[in-house]
């Protein structure tokens, strides 16, 4: 397993324009983002009935793992299953493409309809929801600022207006009503790397970040619920 490292930092607005401003000089903006340089994700995590991955994650248990099915600007064509292990500040993501029609099975628990011909990422995930038990958890919603430097596989992400809905769990749905689980005064900074992170991007980050923080959307949303 190739562990990148995951760093993750809540700063203000005003800390937030400033850096992607600077970013924007010396990074590539994400191949997803709108006229506004921005791209909304919609994302769909799984747990077990007895909510492990949330207990694990305030238990800070040292090794965690998560699915989450995920697309970005409501674009219902493209859909991506990932699995995301976490070991403290490193972690390692896995991706699947799926279809719609696969989502739609999985969220109603057709698990016996799903053709599974080939080992992959989903044939995982499926073993996964039988033996485990799990289903959909929560839906999280918010916008994002990606930068990359595909060089050394730099990324930094902005991420706000971070919203849940309480006890609807209708993922391609587009009426719905969103709750706020995250300080809108805020911003979520993360910054993922391999093994280097770039002297010149090290030093603009810390000319603003101070101390690093366990922040998860997935455990803000279900502790709101």
């Amino acid at each position: 397993m190739n562990l990148r490292h995951e760093l993750k930092y809540t700063i203000n607005p005003t800390q937030a324009e400033y850096l992607k401003e600077q970013l924007t000089k010396i990074m590539t903006l994400d191949r997803n983002a709108l006229r506004d340089k921005s791209y909304t994700v919609r994302s769909l995590y799984f747990d077990t009935l007895n909510s492990s991955a949330f207990y694990d994650k305030m238990d800070g248990i040292e090794f965690r793992k998560k699915y989450r099915i995920r697309y970005y600007n409501f674009d219902e064509s493209f859909i991506r299953l990932e699995c995301k292990e976490k070991l403290d500040d490193m972690c390692h993501k896995t991706q699947f493409r799926i279809s719609k029609e696969m989502a739609l099975m999985v969220m109603k628990k057709d698990l016996n309809s799903i053709p599974l011909s080939e080992y992959n990422l989903f044939t995982d995930f499926v073993m996964e929801l039988k033996l485990n038990h799990l289903v959909p958890s929560i839906i999280i919603d918010y916008k994002r600022t990606a930068f990359v430097q595909d060089a050394l596989d730099v990324r930094i992400t902005f991420d706000e207006q971070v919203s849940t809905r309480c006890f609807d769990l209708d993922f391609f749905s587009r009426r719905f009503v969103n709750q706020s689980i995250f300080n809108p005064n805020e911003v979520i900074l993360e910054v993922k790397y391999n093994t280097i992170l770039p002297i010149h991007i090290h030093h603009l980050l810390n000319s603003v970040v101070v101390n690093n923080q366990a922040i998860s959307k997935f455990a803000l949303g279900r502790d709101k619920k």
